[in-house]
Order: structure tokens, then C-alpha cells, then sequence
């Protein structure tokens, strides 16, 4: 069989397009880091965020998430009549305590299991 220029550029350009494809399904099938931030104003902090703070950190262990989930503390987020409250994702929860607290989590990281 006699290949041409052409041939090869067709060639070169299947597979390219197959290698994108197997990368692009390889990232979305990654698991991603989730960002949680934890209100600790004032306000909030003394609500019950300590607490909070405390079952979050029980939690990712727990579970084994310490290294997909980037738990970090956060100033006042502006809501403080309705704290206290964390941020999952960019997702504002409000009025978080530590009986909710455990469902919040079990509803935000489940696809981290």
C-alpha cells in the first residue's frame, strides 16, 4: 500500500483528535479539589463556628478527604444575621449548626466519595 502526504496529514489528524479526546475524558473524569470556607467572624465564631470547625476537620479525616477538600477559615463573609455560615464551592450555606452541620457535608462532598 503506497501512502501519500496526505494520507499521512489525515492520519496524524485522527489521532490527534483521538488524543484530545481521551485527555479531555481523562480531566472531567478526575476528581477535583472542592474549596470550603468557613465563616470566622465574630459573629459567627461565637454562634458556634469553633464547633463547627472542629466536626469539618472530623469529617475529612473521617472520610479521607483532607486532600480534596481545601478547608480554610474566611473573615466575615457579610451575613452575619444570618450565620453562621461556610462556603462550599462558591455556595453560601447560612445558619449552620452542628446537628446540620454532618447532612451539609454528606450533600456538598458526595461526589468525592
Amino acid at each position: 500500500m503506497i501512502f501519500t502526504v496526505a494520507d499521512h496529514f489525515y492520519t496524524t489528524e485522527i489521532i490527534r483528535n483521538f488524543a484530545a479526546v481521551v485527555f479531555q475524558q481523562t480531566i472531567i473524569s478526575m476528581p477535583r479539589e472542592i474549596e470550603m470556607h468557613i465563616c470566622l467572624g465574630s459573629s459567627c465564631f461565637s454562634r458556634g463556628n469553633k464547633d463547627v470547625v472542629m466536626l469539618i476537620k472530623e469529617y475529612l479525616k473521617k472520610h479521607h478527604l483532607e486532600d480534596k477538600v481545601i478547608f480554610k477559615g474566611s473573615r466575615c463573609m457579610g451575613n452575619c444575621s444570618k450565620g453562621p455560615n461556610i462556603m462550599i464551592d462558591g455556595r453560601l450555606t447560612e445558619g449552620v449548626t452542628l446537628a446540620l452541620t454532618e447532612g451539609i457535608l454528606e450533600k456538598e462532598l458526595a461526589k468525592l466519595k
